[in-house]
């Protein structure tokens, strides 16, 4: 049987994904822009890691390695 469903816009579609991902709660999902900032920040990652999306969005990644890690350059390996 066919799918009748006709396919939704570009933005439409776009909504339907941030809402799948904003409610998976198991799993921190979280994208980072091109300078290893963070760009958005699921329920899980909030969960997971205990920052609420405004105080992480913009944030470099490297904010979740510990002081050391980072002195040592690990997250610019």
């Amino acid at each position: 049987m066919p799918n009748k469903t006709p396919p939704l816009p570009g933005q439409a579609m776009t909504d339907r994904f941030r809402l799948l991902v904003d409610a998976v709660q198991d799993y921190g999902i979280f994208m980072l822009d091109t300078a290893g900032n963070v760009a958005s920040w699921n329920t899980g990652a909030q969960r997971i890691k205990q920052y609420q999306a405004d105080e992480i969005i913009g944030r470099h990644f490297s904010t979740f390695y510990p002081p050391e890690a980072v002195a040592a350059g690990w997250p610019d390996e």
